[in-house]
C-alpha cells in the first residue's frame, strides 16, 4: 500500500497519486524527447546551411572579361550603358551616354550614376532623385550589359 507522509493512502487517492505520477513522468520524458528533437533539428539545419553556402561558393558565376554595352529608352531617347567587367564579375569602369536626356536632370544623373558604378565597382546603385526615367533606363541597360558578361 502506497504511503505519503508515513500514512497509508486510501485506494482512490493512491490511484490518483499513481496516475498523476505516471503523467508527470510521461510529460518529463516528452520534454526530454522534444529537447533532443530540437537539438537534432538545429544540428541538421546548420549542416544543411553550411552545405548550401559551400555549394553556392563552389558554383560561383563565371564571367568573360571584357567591355559590354546595352541601350534602353530614357525620357528623351536611348540611354547607353557601357561597362568593363573582369573575370570575377567586378565592374572596373562604367560610362553612360545619354545625349537625348535633359542636360540638367538626366544628363547630370547619367554622370553621377556612371561615377558611382565605377567607384563602387558594381551596377547595383541607387537611382537619382528627380531623374526617375533616366535612372530606370540606366538600371535596365546596366543589368542587360552585365548579363552579357556572364558565361
Amino acid at each position: 500500500m502506497a504511503t505519503l507522509c508515513c500514512r497509508p493512502l486510501p485506494e482512490r487517492q493512491r490511484n490518483l497519486f499513481c496516475s498523476s505520477t505516471v503523467l508527470f513522468i510521461k510529460h518529463f520524458i516528452n520534454q526530454q524527447r522534444n529537447r533532443v528533437m530540437k537539438r537534432s533539428s538545429i544540428t541538421l539545419l546548420t549542416g544543411l546551411l553550411i552545405a548550401a553556402c559551400t555549394l553556392s561558393v563552389a558554383q560561383a558565376e563565371s564571367f568573360k572579361a571584357g567591355t559590354y554595352s546595352s541601350s534602353k529608352q530614357g525620357i528623351g531617347g536611348d540611354v547607353t550603358v557601357t561597362i568593363e567587367v573582369d573575370a570575377s564579375g567586378t565592374v572596373n569602369k562604367a560610362s553612360i551616354d545619354a545625349p537625348s536626356e535633359t542636360p540638367e536632370v538626366g544628363g547630370e544623373a547619367a554622370k553621377e550614376l556612371a561615377k558611382t558604378m565605377t567607384e563602387k565597382k558594381t551596377i547595383n546603385v541607387d537611382g537619382v532623385s528627380g531623374a526617375t526615367m533616366t535612372s530606370g533606363a540606366v538600371h535596365d541597360a546596366a543589368q542587360e550589359a552585365y548579363a552579357k558578361a556572364r558565361q
